[in-house]
């Protein structure tokens, strides 16, 4: 990490005003001192502000993080760039000094860096409400708990920062073990539980308290497989740590509320001495929750997430504004072809088209849910048309398939034997001109909830088994009601499933529900070395068999020890070089 010690950066507007509407739109920041910026409760809200814009900017969701994330999972795969960079997350042979990656690590500690700021500062505003002092806390603890859950997965153990630094050689902290982040990633979302309003009490798009209760429930279903899979991909070394050093921080104005167990979110720690079931009971118990309070729901036809115009439905969880104006890098026409129904997607041909599906993945859910209404919202399988004035006059102004490729779908390219892949349907915006885009990302939503509480319900067994059947169909019944019917498939789980078919069938159904939505490369990950092992496997298989490759079609590393490299990225180099607390030697493993 490129340490930044934030002193103050406070979002410009008139008289740092918000609204329902900006609140997660990234605005220009300046300095300020922390008496200028923690006065009122306006530039307190302007910092919280600034935390959002960091996690969506380019570095985060709004770019870097879809890179590397999608290309470095055999379900999704880089087309059209050849960029080293690019070529290393595809190919999964990440070097050290991998731009990408030090995107990503920088980016998240962007805002880190930030809450640490606002949370050590917010009790110089004397203005403001215990009721909204709590709920900008609870916000700025949920964004700081996300970007480490982010980045232990990424990376392993990591500088532990819970406070801004007061010189340099503060900012220079060793990679602490994951059992302080996590730690510090539970104690925060179980202090944002406490302070986030209900459901009704916020405003609108902000998350509220069932927020946290939710991402609790992730984060213990992250633990439970660490647990059952001792070694991949923490070495021992990397999981207990001492004990933490308990950091006095300035008193704040306004009463806290206390936590359940009167421990303070910046001293807890998880020590792994739970089993992986007690870890399961977590998740299960804290998604049961969520589930119980009906703070969501799922949106009744599944096509309607994908509106543009849909914002902060229902069934969002969390969800990140992408309001970018012209030069920006969007996120979504990494996804997109250059041209939909004759409409511009994007303003350069060096963006589009980036991220594509594995063919693999779009015929694996063809295979598993033959007619689900969701391949159709999912994938660009099928024909568009391209513009009138693309240069190759074969296709102008033509309607042509994208995948599966045949001759008769090409007929103009008839020596080609390319089978081109498939791109994703879900950001498409037809307002789309010019690098503006007016898409949100839902970084968590319902369906993953149910999903989650169905994965828990199963590995605790018992009569909890026939129970995930349920919490499964209530997400098939919704992809059965398209637009204009209610179709047959998919159709509802067997109660007689057992649990070891379950497992495996949830692990698709997740694929087939939350296709480019940044969960797959956490899934493969958390299931082992076995698992991304078959799918590496069944990815390179499909290769093998085919007559000419694409141009951007890999073959990836599968010996054990390469594919247990690949559980973790390598540990930004950038950083090793800049942190005289970190050296080579502190490098993840097989890098």
């Amino acid at each position: 990490m490129k340490k930044i010690i934030i002193l103050f950066l406070v979002l410009c507007g008139a008289g740092l005003g918000t609204s329902c509407d900006d609140f997660l739109t990234e605005h220009p920041s300046t300095q300020f001192s922390p008496e200028d910026v923690y006065s009122s409760p306006n530039g307190v809200q302007a910092v919280l502000n600034s935390c959002y814009g960091y996690i969506s900017q380019s570095n985060g969701y709004g770019g870097y993080l879809h890179m590397l994330l999608s290309w470095h999972t055999p379900t999704m795969q880089l087309q059209n760039r050849n960029s080293t960079y690019m070529v290393e997350l595809a190919t999964m042979n990440v070097a050290v000094d991998n731009s990408t990656a030090d995107y990503v690590y920088d980016g998240a500690y962007q805002t880190i860096n930030t809450v640490n700021d606002l949370l050590m500062n917010i009790g110089l505003c004397s203005g403001m409400s215990e009721a909204e002092h709590n709920r900008i806390e609870g916000e700025a603890r949920l964004l700081r708990a996300l970007s480490y859950f982010n980045l232990v997965r990424i990376f392993g153990a990591l500088p532990y920062i819970d406070r801004p630094a007061a010189s340099i050689e503060e900012s220079h902290k060793p990679r602490t073990s994951i059992d302080r982040i996590y730690g510090l990633i539970i104690g925060d979302l179980e202090q944002a539980w406490n302070m986030l309003p209900e459901k009704g009490a916020h405003a609108h798009g902000r998350p509220h308290k069932w927020a946290a209760k939710a991402f609790l429930a992730k984060v213990y279903v992250a633990l439970a497989c660490i647990k059952e899979h001792p070694g991949e991909p923490f070495p021992a070394a990397h999981q207990v740590d001492k004990p933490l050093r308990v950091v006095k921080h300035r008193p704040c104005v306004v009463p806290r509320v206390a936590l359940g167990e009167g421990v303070a979110p910046l001293e807890r720690r998880e020590r792994f001495d739970k089993s992986a079931k007690e870890y399961w009971q977590l998740a299960y118990d804290n998604a049961k929750e969520v589930y119980d309070s009906h703070a969501y729901s799922l949106v009744p036809n599944f096509a309607d997430l994908w509106v543009y115009t849909n914002k902060h439905t229902e069934e969002s969880i969390l969800e990140m504004e992408m309001n970018y104006v012209t030069g920006s890098c969007p996120f979504m026409y990494r996804y997109l072809p250059g041209y939909w129904e004759g409409v511009p997607l994007t303003n350069s041909s060096n963006n589009y088209g980036q991220i594509r599906p594995s063919r693999e993945a779009w015929d694996e859910h063809n295979d598993r849910y033959p007619g689900d209404w969701r391949e159709e919202c999912t994938y660009l399988d099928y024909k568009y048309k391209c513009n009138t004035t693309v240069e190759n006059e074969n296709y102008r102004g033509k309607q042509y398939y994208i995948y599966p490729y045949t001759k008769e779908n090409y007929p103009d390219q008839s020596t080609s034997k390319y089978e081109y892949l498939p791109y994703l349907r879900k950001w498409v915006d037809p307002t789309f001109t010019a690098g503006n885009a007016n898409v949100n990302f839902i970084v968590y939503r319902y369906a993953d909830l149910l999903l989650t509480l169905a994965e828990a319900a199963n590995e605790l067994g018992g009569a909890h088994t026939r129970e995930a059947v349920g919490y499964v169909n209530e997400v098939l019944f919704r992809a059965r009601n398209a637009s204009n019917e209610q179709r047959t498939e998919p159709a509802d789980w067997d109660a007689g499933l057992s649990q070891e078919e379950i497992r495996a069938a949830l692990r698709v159904e997740r694929r087939c529900e939350l296709k480019g939505e940044l969960h797959e490369w956490f899934d493969s990950r958390r299931f082992g070395v076995a698992y991304l092992t078959g799918l590496i496997d069944i990815h390179n298989a499909r290769i093998a068999e085919t007559a000419s490759l694409s141009p951007y079609d890999y073959v990836l590393p599968n010996g054990f020890n390469e594919v247990k490299k690949n559980l973790l990225l390598p540990f930004p180099n950038a950083e090793i070089s800049a942190n005289y607390n970190i050296s080579a030697s502190d490098q993840n493993f097989g890098y």
